[in-house]
């Protein structure tokens, strides 16, 4: 019982049904740091635009497009650098 369990385990690894703990942890973990990095970069690149915005608004804007942007970022779907 215990070697076809094993069998079957390695099956569905081989075949994209499983994946093993540590990758999963090591991914997160990459995402997470580059969440991070990205979400603390927000302050330096927005202080000069908000600085000189008084419209509420405006301010709301420009900090939830940054925000889109840093998000996107870590998941794949854009260049965070990019104006």
């Amino acid at each position: 019982v215990y070697e076809a369990k094993n069998a079957q385990l390695e099956y569905e690894e081989r075949v994209g049904k499983l994946v093993r703990a540590d990758e999963v942890k090591s991914h997160l973990a990459s995402k997470i740091a580059a969440m991070r990095e990205a979400f603390l970069q927000i302050p330096s690149r927005l202080v000069p635009v908000l600085a000189a915005e008084s419209d509420p608004v405006k301010i709301h804007t420009v900090l939830e497009a940054e925000i889109i942007r840093a998000m996107a970022l870590v998941s794949g779907e854009g260049n965070y650098g990019s104006a």
